[in-house]
């Protein structure tokens, strides 16, 4: 029997033994890995950089980190690679915790379908794990939970306040958008026409989440935290977004009501909301969602944060789609949120403007001169035309489903890290990058992928 299979059982014997934990850890263990206990009795090893074995096979174990998670690489016994987020709650009043779980537990019943969220996404012990005796019963306090978190209590050996974690396995996806962007800091790896690919299948995403379409009861969701590194491609380049932990289904409520902290990322917020404490400012959730998606599609301070389109590429767009997507007058979208009656919406005008835009570049065989010089009047026409806008939509749609059954070609392993590190420095000198970039780019090396996804080819404009 194999090193591996014996680690397996080893853990697997010991979550038998003891079926209130939902981790055994490498010190308890002598493994050189954690096991984690899903609650249908699967277990998952989270995978180690002190492990020289996982070390050497993997480049990244650690593929993300926030202020409030990380996500880690994890492995089941069969082999197949999972992510697993793990959250870290100090010194928190258990009501809220238990109000955040109930929530979570409401979002993850609702949100269903696959091609949007994997369904191993959530909440996964029935109950949290209570390993203190005196704080026993909190355990009959928390409610019931049929979705995929991990919780445990744990007394932490590094820090003397109380550590709450919980633990969701989520699916692995093949490429992080941001890391593709940061393969090319200044000018980004995606082509104008898979930025505009993109982009749709965004808005083709949080068009759906808002509308209830991917709800089991039809009840529109909000994600409260869109932005790039949120945003990941199967092995088929279709996006996915990630990530509902400040997800909510009030999504017409005033994002500030009643005191509520600010959720998300600073930069993807309006900055009037971020100065109005008071709440006076009418935003609602479903206002700022539609803000940080349109700001992950172009973002204008780019100095802070890449998007989907970088500069230069925005620049080449039509002048009507830049005035739809673009946020840089931030007091303009709060007083004039696309969510308030009587005022069109923003995500859905995006929508229609680049699915429009998209059929023009395929029309004119990527030519962006010519498709920029019909667009406005085709763009005022295709608005009367709501028959010729549901097929649009629809075509789009069955091309991102049919991508299913292409076949995938194998690509060649990537470059060892060192290797990896060299071509990036020589490649990116000619373009004229700052020393601090280069820098910055050397750092991100051992978790970038080699390759940048593969999209459709379409003939270039002369």
């Amino acid at each position: 029997m194999s090193k591996y299979r014996a680690a397996f059982l080893k853990a697997e014997e010991y979550f038998h033994t003891n079926p209130q934990y939902v981790k055994l850890g490498r010190r308890e263990s002598g493994l050189q890995n954690s096991y984690i206990n899903t609650k249908d009795g699967q277990l998952i090893r989270l995978l180690s950089q002190k492990n020289p074995a996982d070390a050497a096979t993997h480049d990244k174990i650690l593929l993300g980190e926030g202020k409030f998670a990380r996500v880690k690489l994890g492995e089941t016994i069969d082999g197949k690679l999972i992510a697993v987020k793990i959250s870290s709650l100090i010194n928190i009043e258990f009501r809220s915790y238990a109000e955040f779980l109930e929530k979570q537990k409401r979002i993850q019943a609702l949100l269903f379908k696959e091609g949007v969220i994997s369904r191993k996404v959530g909440l996964a012990q029935s109950k949290l794990t209570i390993r203190k005796p005196e704080t026993t019963q909190l355990d009959s306090e928390l409610p019931e939970f049929d979705s995929e978190t991990l919780c445990g209590e744990y007394d932490s050996m590094q820090k003397k306040a109380r550590e709450l974690k919980y633990y969701q396995a989520q699916e692995l996806y093949k490429e992080e958008l941001y890391k593709i962007q940061m393969h090319n800091y200044s000018f980004g790896l995606l082509s104008f026409y898979e930025s505009v690919d993109l982009s749709i299948q965004l808005l083709l995403l949080t068009t759906d989440l808002h509308a209830g379409r991917y709800c089991k009861d039809n009840t529109p969701i909000v994600h409260l935290d869109i932005k790039l590194e949120n945003l990941m491609l199967d092995e088929y380049t279709r996006l996915k977004l990630v990530d509902f932990g400040f997800a909510n289904y009030n999504i017409d409520e005033n994002l500030r009501k009643q005191g509520e902290r600010l959720a998300g990322t600073p930069t993807y917020v309006p900055n009037e909301i971020i100065k109005d404490k008071d709440a006076k400012l009418d935003f609602t959730r479903l206002d700022a969602d539609i803000f940080a998606t349109m700001r992950t599609i172009y973002n204008p301070y780019q100095g802070m944060k890449l998007s989907i389109f970088m500069q230069k590429q925005f620049d080449q767009l039509p002048p009507m789609i830049k005035n739809i997507i673009n946020t840089t007058y931030e007091k303009e979208w709060v007083l004039y949120s696309g969510s308030k009656k009587g005022v069109p919406n923003k995500e859905e005008a995006a929508l229609l403007a680049l699915i429009l835009y998209k059929h023009l570049l395929d029309l004119y065989k990527g030519n962006i001169k010519k498709a920029n010089i019909t667009f406005t009047d085709e763009y005022y026409a295709f608005l009367q035309e709501k028959a010729k806008q549901e097929k649009f939509i629809q075509a789009f749609r069955t091309k991102l489903k049919a991508k299913e059954k292409l076949k995938v070609a194998v690509k060649k392993p990537s470059p060892p890290i060192t290797e990896r590190r060299i071509y990036y420095q020589s490649d990116i000198e000619h373009l004229g990058m700052t020393a601090t970039q280069l820098t910055f780019f050397n750092m991100q090396s051992k978790s970038i992928n080699h390759e940048a996804p593969q999209f459709p080819s379409v003939q270039k404009s002369a």
